[in-house]
């Protein structure tokens, strides 16, 4: 036998501690993410609450913004059938 002894048991709790840390920093990036794609999200519902109540038609709202036509067309939608909505209803609709 050599000096240096194997501990199955010490490695794999020192595996389980490292692979929970990349686990957790992973985590945190997706919520972040997560974050950053529903705040864009709160906020193009905002201005095109504010544009329809303006006036703007259809078409000029989906020109102001740099998203799928049919994608702005399905929010404006949304938006007029449900006014009675809050922001974050119309987005887990959307």
């Amino acid at each position: 036998m050599s000096i240096f002894e194997y501990d199955q048991e010490a490695h794999m709790k020192h595996l389980k501690k490292e692979y929970y840390a990349d686990g957790w920093e992973d985590g945190i990036e997706e919520g972040i993410t997560a974050g950053r794609t529903e705040g864009a999200a709160l906020t193009l519902i905002s201005l095109i609450q504010n544009w329809i109540k303006r006036g703007f038609k259809d078409e000029e709202i989906v020109n102001l913004t740099e998203e799928p036509r049919e994608r702005i067309l399905r929010l404006i939608q949304i938006i007029k059938e449900n006014p009675e909505m809050d922001n974050e209803q119309i987005r887990k609709v959307w």
